[in-house]
């Protein structure tokens, strides 16, 4: 688990500050707060700005084709897991 969770940020930090620099997303003017949801934040805090809206909803995008691999066989592990206890209780 430690690829994707060094891998993650360093690719939606990247696709950000390139959307950025290429003009496709608006440069930050406000700090909104931590909890406020993916998109929003990054529109809010752009001064009404869709492309970085867009470009939040791509890095959430990015992570997470980042993240699923690793997940799907951590949880595929621990399905053999509970099947082989399952199997070893009767």
């Amino acid at each position: 688990m430690t690829v994707p969770f060094i891998l993650a940020p360093i690719v939606s930090a990247s696709i950000g500050y390139w959307s950025v620099q290429l003009g496709l997303a608006g440069k930050a003017i406000a700090q909104t707060p931590w909890p406020t949801p993916i998109g929003i934040g990054a529109y809010v805090g752009s001064g009404g700005n869709i492309g970085a809206f867009v470009v939040a909803l791509i890095c959430a995008l990015a992570a997470f084709v980042i993240w699923y691999p690793f997940i799907k066989m951590y949880d595929t592990k621990l399905y053999k897991e509970e099947m082989n206890s399952a199997e070893a209780i009767q």
